[in-house]
């Protein structure tokens, strides 16, 4: 297979429903692909809205059904087909189940521990939990990787998404500072949000401000 021929990894997902350790037996290699992608002529900068949800059901009861699995191990619900032949969701999730052409999902991942805020944090890093050495968050290694020219910040996290017993997946953590994202704590469905982070102090005009990035950079 030429490197033309090779599907986007969206289509890929989606026409076959399989996990990325399946992409190996078929001769592709997720380098092969990223690098397809990258030497497209139709190449363009996206954004990415990464949505981490805290808690809910269990996936057995929602994506990933386990029909076969005896009945005191798998859940309640049933099956139901979907928008894909051949790819199934829980009769719980009806709406969504109209769906299922246009997202991908990934059945392979797992983590080493049952604890909720490790797992987070590994889910978050790609990495397990160390104190000592954090490793960075998905948005942070993009900005690191990828550096935009866009007067807007590379990477923005909305809500305080911390474990202080395990620390803060979402930042930069061995990247250093100047990857972490800008943070709005605010909530977007008050009737006085606004994002004070970008108000200045009294008396802080631009001039001043640009002063001490300089002064920042240097140091």
């Amino acid at each position: 297979m030429t490197l033309n021929a090779i599907p986007t990894r969206r289509r890929f997902f989606q026409a076959g429903g399989l996990a990325l350790g399946a992409i190996s037996p078929i001769g592709l290699s997720i380098e092969q692909v990223l690098r397809a992608e990258a030497e497209s002529p139709d190449k363009k900068q996206i954004n990415v809205i990464f949505m981490f949800l805290q808690g809910g059901a269990s996936q057995l009861d929602m994506y990933d059904m386990k029909p076969q699995a005896p009945s005191e191990i798998r859940g309640p619900y049933f099956q139901s087909s979907t928008a894909i032949p051949g790819f199934h969701l829980s009769d719980q999730l009806p709406l969504l189940a109209q769906h299922t052409d246009k997202f991908s999902l990934i059945r392979s991942m797992h983590s080493f521990t049952s604890k909720h805020g490790e797992g987070d944090v590994h889910i978050m890093c790609g990495t397990p939990v160390d104190k000592n050495l954090q490793g960075p968050g998905i948005g942070a290694v993009l900005s690191q990787q990828q550096p935009q020219s866009a007067p807007v910040p590379p990477f923005v996290h909305f809500g305080d998404m911390k474990h202080p017993q395990y620390s803060a997946p979402g930042f930069a953590g061995v990247l250093g500072r100047p990857y972490d994202p800008f943070v709005i704590r605010q909530n977007p469905d008050s009737p006085d949000f606004n994002v004070r982070e970008f108000d200045t102090a009294d008396g802080i005009n631009v001039k001043r401000l640009g002063d001490r990035k300089a002064l920042l950079k240097s140091l």
